[in-house]
Parts: C-alpha cells; structure tokens; sequence
C-alpha cells in the first residue's frame, strides 16, 4: 500500500527526465547549428576556422558561469570534456566572448521557453490561474561585456573610482513560472 505514491513519483520522475533531455538535445541542435553561429557573430570571418574555442563552447561557457577564477573555470571545463592540454588562455577566452551577438542568449531562451511549454503543455502538466500562467520575478546581476548595444539594453553602474574602468554594464532579472 505504500509503494503506491511512490512508483507514481517515480513514472512523474522518469517522465520530466526525459522531457528534460528532449529540450537540452533541441538546444544543443540550436546552439551547434551553423545558422545560429552565422546569425550570432558579431562578423562574418569569426568563428570560421575550426578552434578549441568554437561558437558553441564559447556560448556554454558564458553560460555556466564562473565561480572561481577564468582561468580555472577553462581548465575545468577543458578537463570535463577531456580536452585538458587544449585549454585556451583566459584572455583568448575573453577576445573569443566579445565576437558573440548578446542575441544568441534570447535566441536560446525562446527555443527552452518553447520546448518547454510544448512538451509539458502536451502532458497537460501545466497549471493555470484563472487561465493565466502566474509568473514571479527575482534578480542576479549579470556582469555583461562592455559594448554600446548592451549599455543602450542595460544598466550602467559605477563605482568611487573616477574612469572608464570603474564603470561595469549589468543586468538584473529572473523570471520564473509559478504554476
């Protein structure tokens, strides 16, 4: 009489696993394709030649984060995909980030966003309020790369120091579904 709950718990868990694998293999299709590097490079010679930092790493790394030092995060990204004595150098990495169009990252958000609704709207997985989907908001600040468009789109935020350097654009917001 136990087991009852349980094994419903496990069937729910075994279903969102493979709902979850469906949309992370759609958006490594997107972010791998050659349309959306085209689309996404700020020029048209970058990200030609086949490189250790190609379009695609680039993105995943922007994406993961970087909790301790640039250098360290690409020796232990580099070392996951078992690609140790190919590390690039942290500032390849930066020069490497700054031929990225911020748009990839909208691009991405609309195909998870899509997916996501697809897959589990079909499950009839999806609850509504009142026949709205709730939404709520919280923040992080995002450290963006320096550029005119991303200072037009975003935040500008200064410190004490009188300069160029002091200056840092971010952004701020999360949004996620409540039910």
């Amino acid at each position: 009489m136990g087991s009852g709950p349980q094994r419903v718990n496990d069937l729910d868990y075994e279903h969102d696993e493979k709902n979850e694998e469906l949309i992370v293999e759609e958006i490594k299709r997107e972010l791998f394709a050659e349309e959306t590097c085209a689309r996404h490079r700020r020029e048209e010679r970058d990200f030609t030649r086949k490189r250790v930092l190609s379009f695609g790493r680039v993105v995943v790394l922007i994406l993961s984060g970087h909790k301790i030092s640039l250098q360290n995060s690409l020796n232990k990204f580099f070392g996951v995909i078992g690609e140790l004595f190919k590390v690039p150098t942290a500032s390849g990495y930066c020069q490497a980030k700054q031929k990225i169009k911020p748009e990839v990252f909208v691009r991405l958000n609309d195909v998870l966003c899509r997916d996501f609704y697809k897959l589990y709207g079909e499950d009839g997985e999806l609850r509504e309020w009142h026949g709205h989907r709730l939404l709520g908001a919280d923040g992080t600040y995002l450290n963006l790369p320096d550029t005119e468009e991303l200072r037009a789109q975003f935040s500008v935020h200064k410190n004490q120091h009188l300069g160029e350097k002091s200056e840092q654009v971010q952004a701020l917001a999360v949004v996620y579904t409540i039910c």
